[in-house]
């Protein structure tokens, strides 16, 4: 466990993670009532899955917008040559 928590401070890509944690744990308390520890377990494990991958893709989806962006903006509208800055 003192492994997982070292690497959570090392590598901002498992703070991320966290991300989808907080608000799928807020979900599965709030909503999921199966009596059942181990089922709810499993829901708040797929619930955060869903929550990361949905994180991942806004954040891919933004990444890419921006390289876009970026790249046009250097462009020179009169003769479609680069501008030196």
């Amino acid at each position: 466990m003192i492994d997982i928590l070292r690497a959570l401070r090392a590598q901002p890509a498992y703070g991320r993670r966290l991300l989808g944690f907080m608000p799928a744990l807020v979900i599965t308390e709030m909503f999921y009532k199966f009596h059942s520890f181990s089922l709810e377990c499993m829901a708040l494990l797929a619930t955060w899955l869903l929550l990361d991958v949905l994180i991942e893709w806004i954040v891919g989806c933004l990444k890419v917008k921006n390289l876009f962006s970026a790249r046009s903006g250097g462009v020179a509208a009169s003769n479609g040559k680069n501008i030196d800055r």
